[in-house]
């Protein structure tokens, strides 16, 4: 089963356009989302340093860490976004609870923020709590050289906003790219896959013998002069085909569809030209005594004397037809109609008698019946030549031009042997 060239086409598209969405796509949101936790962070640390400076406050009053009480934490964060807060040691004893310890998890984040402090001097290590929506703040202080680490679970409710915010935007983005993607699929497929498609059964059509072109022939692109082309092949083929069906079998030589056809352009053209109708003398009585295939021998080879006089020094208006039987028409110039008769008398002369037997050619005629059946002696044949132009008078069409020939050649045909004469007729 044959497949459109639209199949992998959409197919690398949509591919693309996936593609392309999810690569905007992380990157926007990677990088909004790293904005938006450096903000949140920022923001959230704010609250947590300013209750540093008051536990530092409280400190240097000589109020010890354990005697902070959750009531006071209370009351400070009042107002902020901190929820919880309560101070350990580097152990993770809270300090505030008697026996109570922080989980492994903090205690692991408590040495993290006191390394950071004593080696990086950073003023805290936050941990984000995504499921809890919080941000949990390890602060490092130190009292009479005591350390001990301020903890505080502050919420995160603005990152969850702009999360929101942020996906909204990255949603509106993608669209917006799958959008212009399918516009430029859809002009891609009308400008460019649709008209190749168009293309593809037009020669498709072509070549199974339907000659008339479904094409936009009207573009002044590159897919304009595609189509163009092909039409004009679909014509050149068909000129070809039509010549084909109308040429003789056995020379190949245009037929009289083809001959009619041309000797019809000129005159309405207007140029000037010479028709030389060729008839062999004699021709039946060797066909009959001789066979057909020696009969087809003979037109053969005066095809072939006449194509090579008449295309020896050819032109536009250079032209071989065959009638039919031992009838041919010839077009060339006026100027060189006369010089191509001769050549032709002097070659069919030269050659034809190569056809004939020996003692035939000795004798110079052979013995047949005639049409009503009497043994007659016919000389060996010979080329008769009847010429007109439109040069010494006016034709109005093919038929007026043949009827003129014909006249001549029953002229020509009374002469003995091969001989050729021009209509000298003008008109009045």
């Amino acid at each position: 089963m044959k497949r459109s060239i639209a199949t992998p086409f959409f197919a690398v598209s949509v591919a693309i356009a996936l593609l392309l969405g999810v690569f905007v796509g992380f990157f926007l949101t990677a990088n909004q989302v790293d904005l938006i936790l450096e903000k949140t962070v920022s923001d959230s640390a704010r609250d947590g340093l300013m209750l540093r400076e008051w536990v530092r406050q409280q400190f240097s009053l000589s109020i010890a860490p354990g005697q902070l009480t959750s009531q006071q934490f209370n009351e400070i964060s009042s107002g902020t976004r901190v929820e919880k807060m309560f101070i350990a040691d580097e152990f993770g004893l809270i300090l505030s609870s008697g026996s109570k310890r922080v989980d492994q998890e903090d205690l692991q984040n408590i040495h993290i923020a006191i390394t950071r402090n004593t080696f990086k001097g950073e003023l805290f290590h936050y941990l984000i709590l995504r499921k809890e929506n919080r941000l949990k703040l390890f602060i490092p202080l130190e009292k009479d050289q005591e350390r001990v680490i301020l903890i505080a679970e502050i919420k995160l409710q603005d990152m969850n906003e702009s999360l929101s915010r942020l996906m909204i935007q990255t949603a509106i983005v993608l669209g917006g790219i799958f959008i212009l993607l399918l516009i430029m699929i859809l002009y891609s497929w009308r400008y460019i896959i649709h008209p190749l498609v168009r293309m593809k059964n037009a020669v498709g059509n072509i070549s199974s013998g339907l000659f008339e072109v479904d094409l936009d022939l009207k573009r002044k692109d590159e897919m304009g002069d595609l189509a163009r082309s092909i039409a004009q092949m679909a014509y050149a083929v068909r000129d070809i085909e039509a010549d084909a069906r109308s040429s003789n079998p056995l020379t190949g030589l245009p037929g009289n569809n083809r001959i009619e056809y041309w000797i019809r352009d000129k005159l309405q053209s207007g140029e000037k030209f010479c028709v030389i109708y060729a008839d062999l003398d004699n021709f039946k009585p060797f066909n009959d005594l001789f066979s057909f295939s020696e009969g087809d021998k003979m037109i053969l080879l005066a095809a072939d004397i006449i194509r090579e006089a008449v295309f020896e020094n050819a032109t536009d208006l250079s032209f071989l037809g065959h009638q039919g039987g031992d009838d041919f028409i010839a077009v060339c110039p006026v100027n060189q109609w006369e010089s191509i008769c001769r050549k032709i008398i002097r070659v069919f002369d030269k050659r034809v008698v190569e056809l004939y037997p020996e003692e035939v050619r000795k004798k110079g005629y052979i013995d047949a019946a005639n049409r009503q059946g009497e043994n007659t002696r016919y000389p060996i044949t010979s080329i008769s030549l009847a010429a007109v132009s439109n040069s010494r008078r006016c034709f109005s069409s093919y038929a007026e031009m043949a009827s003129v020939a014909s006249e001549v050649k029953k002229f020509v045909k009374k002469k003995k042997g091969s001989a050729y004469h021009m209509c000298r007729r003008r008109d009045r």
